[in-house]
């Protein structure tokens, strides 16, 4: 379901021995809106030739690894070689994204534990409220693991 606290009550209150499941799909998209945020923030920065290399690669940045094409590839690694604050978050993007995959709960939240050392030695602050998000729903993201359930139907 939604982190929508409303929802949260609302079943604490009526089924409370249910397991509270959060969709992956809310963790993703506030990563994503705190990646796009820095890439706006370093295009604001840029030079003249960065903001030439930057303009229109934001959905690029925001799709995943795993499903980029070559030509794709190729814009993420120069990416590398021009800013690395926002490769940062780029990483910082795939590496949380990527716990969604892991097939143990433990492994995950350990990850996890990972992913919130790296935000907050990255100095990305537009990072910083996801990872508050994320730690104060944790009992509900977590369960994500044991249950492998989206609303994605649901939003179909």
């Amino acid at each position: 379901m939604d982190m929508w606290d409303p929802f949260i009550a609302s079943v604490k209150e009526h089924c409370p021995n249910a397991d509270i499941v959060f969709d992956k799909f809310h963790v993703s998209k506030k990563v994503n809106e705190a990646l796009d945020a820095v890439r706006k923030t370093e295009f604001g920065k840029g030079d003249k030739r960065l903001r030439k290399v930057m303009k229109k690669k934001r959905f690029v940045i925001l799709k995943r690894r795993k499903t980029l094409d070559e030509n794709e590839r190729e814009t993420i690694e120069s990416l590398k070689e021009k800013n690395d604050t926002l490769y940062g978050a780029y990483l910082l993007k795939e590496q949380v994204l990527d716990i969604f995959d892991e097939k143990k709960k433990k492994t995950a939240v350990a990850r996890f534990g990972i992913w919130f050392d790296n935000v907050a030695s990255s100095c990305i602050s537009q990072f910083e409220p996801v990872v508050k998000t994320v730690k104060t729903y944790f009992f509900s993201i977590q369960n994500y693991f044991k249950h492998r359930v989206t609303n994605a139907v649901l939003k179909a």
